[in-house]
């Protein structure tokens, strides 16, 4: 590192200048100008000299791996074919403590029909419930929309935190004995013995928006466009999904589906990941575009189901836990319904009455029902229900994968039923199905190994296209199929979106024809280069997992400085938030050197090091990518990541992005 060698010399000639002749003076002088330049000399060439190795010794360029040690191994990437069962990891993965939703095994009294948008009684468990004479009703409920406000969008863009939240039930309860067809969206069941509550539910049935006369009215029959159903788990890396899920696996390998085994996530969290997705940009850019503020709503951005919507597709968006959703958490939502089918009115209020089994963010069970299996149920009325129209879906689970390494395992079987339903309607055979996720666990034990850290990097993707599709379109097929084995990043979804959304411009003529890209992402139904770098794709250096990480000492000085930095990071994030403690270095865990290609390193003078340090006060675990480079120091790329949970030690903390890191002075 540069020291500052010119202070000291100054100061001591100042203190000297009385005391010396002028002309011993000089001599003086001259005699420092050489002591400076001499040591500068000296100094210089450490800096160089540690600079020349770290950027040109052999002894940090990896040459022990084969080729088949890489999964994907091209020019631009080379990703180490990881086995998700090594016996190494045996103490990472088992069962979680069992969830039990019903532990008093009375089932439920009201169910639902999804093929006839019916209510009915269950006969076979009344008896679990009373003796007595009771009665059923159902009191339907909506979502309110909040009024536009020309002041809030002129000045700070700052709408109340229950802008998406408003909800407004019917004044009557209709009661019913027998099969009941329901004519609305959301209905709320509650059954009652005298004036005791003995049973309630919440249901939500998907409705055409489209009417037999509209030219949209059942355009999904006999065409030649899909539709597209995508369905997301928060949290599950493409190895903790073969591991935790080999139902839903073998369900998809018979069904020919493909895997991007180079997919790349490009941000910290889900919403970073799923905006390159849905709009096509990050978050950053997003800010500039059409979302002035984080507490503005997203209503001026366009969605991908918003050109769907253009087409004549019926719409569809649900998560299934609607506090810490994508768009929701500590942000606003939306002013107006997004798309046609909204399940979030019917999510925040079977949450806010019927939730329990809470564990770490989460609410495990809503009701006597696996909160998954209630997701589920959205997925299946609206799929059901759209099957004869041309539909754009996107569903994104939560509740048993964002905390949770282990406990996905427990959906297996309901999510491969989903999938079996699902396509017993035909729909598959009118869709493209893409099973997606975000980002691998992003803390505990597992995520601090060598292999959480790249498997945090390494979502899971699948797409699955019908039979005639594959048939009408090879060239796109093809490039579908060897794409798997390139990298690529949530920019390139987006961009197979717009081509489904316009098939013609995969046919083979089409493709043939050479295409400017001008963003980020290419069509996986277009050739993808084997030069293509994280850079090209934009995924940031601190999220690329195509280079392999060599272990440094953590006593030494590149380890020691580079945690330093990161500390120094994070303090400058919480400047001027005085709730927060000024953290301190308590111990540095691990570190890594990152092997970036010599030639990169060599050219742009800089190496990588990823380090795992504890700080203190609140004993929070974090992780970064540091940078050094010549007469620059280190540097921290991107964002700091934690790897433990914070819990409550941010609760004076409302900026989401800072709540990783501040621990509050008062606890």
């Amino acid at each position: 590192m540069a020291r500052n060698v010119n202070e000291p010399a100054v100061s001591l000639l100042r203190e000297k200048v009385v005391a010396y002749p002028v002309h011993l003076l000089k001599k003086r002088v001259a005699l420092l100008i050489i002591v400076f330049c001499g040591c500068t000399w000296v100094l210089l060439e450490i800096d160089f000299s540690r600079t020349a190795t770290i950027f040109k010794s052999e002894k940090y360029i990896k040459t022990d791996y084969s080729s088949s040690s890489f999964l994907i191994d091209t020019k631009g990437c080379r990703l180490l074919d990881l086995d998700p069962f090594d016996p190494s990891l045996v103490q990472y993965f088992g069962d979680e403590d069992p969830i039990d939703c019903n532990p008093s095994k009375l089932g439920g009294l009201v169910r639902s029909n999804v093929t006839n948008s019916e209510l009915f009684v269950d006969q076979m468990v009344v008896r679990n419930y009373t003796n007595s004479f009771f009665t059923c009703c159902y009191k339907p409920f909506k979502r309110i929309e909040f009024p536009r406000n020309t002041t809030i969008e002129r000045s700070y863009h700052s709408y109340p935190s229950d802008v998406d939240k408003r909800i407004e039930y019917s004044e009557f309860c209709n009661e019913f004995t027998d099969n009941v067809v329901i004519e609305h969206e959301f209905v709320k069941v509650t059954c009652t013995e005298g004036s005791k509550e003995i049973y309630k539910e919440f249901f939500a049935f998907a409705k055409n928006p489209y009417q037999q006369g509209d030219p949209e009215y059942r355009n999904g029959v006999n065409s030649d466009k899909l539709s597209v159903l995508m369905i997301g788990f928060d949290g599950m890396s493409r190895l903790n999904f073969l591991r935790q899920m080999p139902r839903t696996i073998d369900f998809l390998e018979k069904r020919g589906a493909i895997s991007l085994l180079g997919y790349n996530k490009v941000g910290y969290n889900t919403l970073n990941n799923l905006l390159p997705i849905l709009t096509g940009y990050n978050e950053a850019d997003l800010l500039k575009v059409c979302w002035p503020s984080k507490h503005s709503v997203f209503d001026n951005c366009t969605f991908i189901w918003d050109l769907f919507k253009k087409k004549g597709y019926v719409t569809s968006y649900g998560e299934d836990t609607p506090n810490m959703g994508t768009f929701y958490y500590l942000k606003r939502g939306f002013r107006k319904k997004p798309v046609d089918f909204y399940p979030r009115p019917l999510s925040l209020q079977a949450e806010k009455e019927l939730a329990n089994n809470h564990r770490l963010n989460v609410d495990l069970c809503t009701g006597k029902k696996l909160s998954s299996q209630v997701f589920n149920s959205l997925i299946e009325t609206f799929s059901y229900n759209m099957k004869d129209q041309l539909f754009f879906s996107f569903f994104w689970g939560n509740s048993l994968s964002h905390d949770f390494l282990n406990l996905p395992r427990v959906g297996d079987e309901d999510f491969r039923s989903l999938l079996s339903f699902i396509e017993k309607q035909g729909v598959f055979n009118r869709s493209m199905v893409v099973l997606l996720s975000d980002h691998g666990i992003r803390w505990g034990r597992f995520r601090q190994t060598y292999q959480g850290y790249l498997e945090e990097r390494l979502p899971f993707m699948y797409f699955m296209l019908p039979d005639w599709f594959k048939e009408k379109y090879p060239k796109a097929m093809t490039n579908l199929n060897v794409n798997r084995k390139r990298l690529t990043s949530p920019y390139d979804i987006h961009e197979t979106l717009k081509d489904v959304l316009d098939l013609s411009q995969i046919t083979e003529d089409a493709l043939k024809q050479k295409r400017k890209f001008k963003g980020l992402g290419i069509s996986l139904f277009r050739p993808i280069s084997t030069d293509r770098k994280c850079k090209d794709t934009g995924i940031p250096d601190e999220w690329c997992a195509c280079h392999t990480n060599k272990p440094l000492a953590i006593s030494s000085r590149e380890s020691q400085e580079a945690a330093a930095s990161v500390v120094l990071q994070i303090n400058s994030l919480l400047t001027g938030y005085r709730q927060c403690s000024t953290l301190k270095l308590s111990k540095l865990i691990n570190a890594w050197l990152k092997e970036v290609p010599i030639k990169e390193s060599s050219k742009y003078l800089f190496q990588d090091y990823i380090v795992t340090l504890e700080t203190t006060p609140g004993k929070g675990l974090f992780e970064a990518t540091v940078r050094y480079k010549l007469n620059a120091g280190f540097t921290v790329l991107g964002s700091v990541s934690r790897l433990n949970l914070y819990g409550h030690q941010s609760s004076c903390m409302s900026n989401y992005a800072l709540k990783l890191y501040c621990y509050c002075e008062y606890q």
